[in-house]
């Protein structure tokens, strides 16, 4: 089974937490940025890891978590919020990937399903990339 430090924003799709916990091994969850407004379909990736016995950190990485991705077999980011290192993307064995809500290179950066909305976009699609340490590779 695949091992997964999940980096996250503090919170995410609910299908998406629910099929990550199913199909792999998380390892860890680093969290990053405000707590978000709650909505029926979202979720709070740490509480949810700490109900599973899965280690948690509130502020991003931290040296722990960094051994721990050492330990994955990838990263996955979702919504994470900030920048990596080179050192945190070479950590996991397998590269760290980031799950983009857009279909790329349309609606680059932050919020794209915003943008898609104001653009009266019918469709906006989702991009799985392995993230390198160039912005905008």
């Amino acid at each position: 089974m695949l091992r997964v430090l999940c980096l996250a924003a503090h919170r995410i799709h609910r299908q998406c937490w629910e099929a990550l916990t199913a199909s792999s091994a998380v390892v860890g969850l680093a969290v990053a940025g405000p707590p978000l407004t709650p909505l029926p379909y979202l979720v709070d990736p740490a509480e949810e890891a700490r109900t599973l016995g899965i280690p948690v950190a509130g502020d991003g990485l931290t040296a722990d978590l960094l051994v721990t991705l050492g330990r994955a077999d990838v990263g996955l980011s979702i919504g994470y919020g900030r920048v990596l290192t080179c050192e945190e993307l070479a950590s996991a064995p397998r590269g760290v990937y980031n799950l983009h809500p857009a279909a790329l290179p349309h609606y680059r950066g932050k919020h794209p399903d915003l943008y898609a909305l104001m653009d009266g976009a019918r469709q906006i699609g989702i991009t799985l990339h392995r993230m390198v340490p160039v912005l905008a590779a």
